[in-house]
């Protein structure tokens, strides 16, 4: 599942509704508004937030694909912004893939240091702010073979493996990104 921070207010809703326990209309909807509250706090120029993704979350829609579709081009948007990073496990990293639940990460100044981790469960957002918490949180991303993706200037996108921020770039045009996101 996408973690709630970036969820768009329409998957935030069917994820909640698609949930194992039934939740009242009117919770649903609080529950989508707090959500759309939180992002203000990754609006451009706000905190840095880390958001890693399964490759399972961008291939296996768990609501309808209208739905997802809108999702996936939603963290295109946020993953633009100079303060929010997008990672992508890919299934190659292998079973551990699947174990690590999904959580993001804040840096609340110019230096990038992991300084909260949240992660959400079925009894709502867990906030971590231990330096233990935060050590094992910052290094999941190092430890996993994630990938970033940025839009270059032309409005395609530059893919690259997260740990070698100086190794080689696999650049695409926003066309073939395009088709790309449409296989989702």
């Amino acid at each position: 599942m996408m973690p709630g921070l970036p969820q768009t207010p329409a998957y935030a809703e069917a994820s909640i509704v698609g949930g194992r326990h039934y939740i009242e209309p009117e919770r649903v909807a609080r529950l989508v508004k707090v959500r759309a509250g939180r992002q203000v706090k990754i609006d451009e120029g706000g905190a840095s937030y880390t958001v890693i993704l399964w490759e399972g979350v961008l291939r296996h829609s768990l609501v309808p694909v209208g739905i997802h579709r809108e999702q996936l081009a939603a963290i295109v948007e946020v993953g633009k912004r100079k303060n929010v990073t997008v990672q992508v496990l890919p299934f190659s990293a292998g079973v551990l893939a699947g174990v690590i639940p999904a959580f993001s990460s804040f840096s609340f100044d110019e230096e990038l240091t992991v300084e909260a981790v949240t992660l959400e469960n079925l009894r709502g957002t867990s906030v971590l702010e231990g330096s233990k918490d935060l050590v094992a949180y910052a290094n999941a991303g190092q430890e996993g073979n994630c990938v970033e993706v940025a839009e270059t200037a032309t409005h395609g996108r530059a893919v690259r493996d997260s740990k070698q921020a100086d190794g080689p770039l696999l650049a695409v045009s926003r066309e073939s990104w395009r088709d790309f996101l449409q296989q989702f």
